[in-house]
């Protein structure tokens, strides 16, 4: 068994045994250990680097205010790039990064602890970051309730996330790569993340696919969308086959996506 439930209605990703809280505690105390950005672990500082000056282009123009929380950063150095192009920065995660620049505060915890919102305090940053973060999480609505609070009106939250849902994960001969318990427990489509966001009232700014350049972009998504035409293909022409192939394979589309959202006060936000 592949441990997913697929939405019938936006196509978002679930785990369907759900990790306990406990257990996460546990797993992610230990993550940064062995952790290197995801894919090969040769070259992965640099690759780290790399992303951390994408993510710091993915940050909307402010025209006052630059108070950022960065949630769950592990070993990436964005933080570090975000100080040093002045932003005030604190991070909040399991474990407190070695070196870390004295100018970036930094609390313990986890953005389902509502505690740790406490602590954090409503209302105090301009920009919330999570890259590659919202997919860990036992509970997505929780997080972005939190982050409701924690942001101020009209404030932004930026998120990066592999990308379920589209036409290529959709339709290819295989189930998605991204997802891998108790890792990646919720994979949220475009449809699926806009509503969740709309919710709650605040308003999508942004969602698109992004790389660390041109040629890898092109790599990436070429790859996706040939996959997503020969799995449509062959669902077309032998369903029975593009099913069974589908339950046992793992495909190679492996889209990325980020969101930009606006956050409203004033929309409605459920009670905890």
């Amino acid at each position: 068994m592949w441990g997913g439930g697929v939405c019938t209605t936006c196509g978002s990703i679930s785990v369907t045994d759900l990790p306990g809280s406990d257990f996460l505690d546990d797993y992610y105390k230990k993550f940064n250990v062995d952790y290197h950005g995801g894919g090969r672990a040769r070259g992965a500082k640099v690759r780290q680097a790399r992303y951390a000056q994408v993510y710091l282009k993915l940050l909307p123009k402010l025209k006052s205010g630059k108070k950022l929380l960065d949630i769950g950063s592990s070993t990436n150095p964005f933080p570090k790039i975000a100080v040093e192009h002045g932003y005030d920065v604190t991070i909040l995660d399991y474990i407190k990064p070695e070196d870390l620049d004295t100018r970036i505060g930094f609390v313990k915890g986890n953005i389902d602890d509502q505690r740790v919102v406490e602590k954090l305090g409503e209302n105090s940053f301009d920009l919330v970051t999570a890259f590659q973060v919202i997919e860990h999480c036992r509970d997505p609505i929780l997080m972005v309730q939190h982050i409701t609070r924690l942001c101020v009106h009209r404030g932004y939250v930026i998120i990066a996330t592999p990308l379920v849902g589209s036409f290529s994960e959709r339709n290819a001969l295989g189930r998605t790569p991204w997802f891998y318990p108790p890792e990646h427990i919720h994979l949220l489509s475009i449809r699926g993340m806009t509503r969740m966001f709309a919710s709650f009232g605040h308003t999508r700014i942004k969602a698109k696919r992004y790389e660390l350049n041109l040629v890898r972009w092109l790599l990436r998504y070429c790859l996706a969308y040939f996959e997503g035409i020969r799995g449509f293909v062959v669902k077309k022409l032998l369903p029975k086959y593009w099913t069974r192939t589908r339950n046992y394979r793992t495909s190679k589309v492996q889209e990325l996506i980020y969101y930009v959202f606006e956050i409203n006060k004033h929309g409605f936000v459920p009670k905890t």
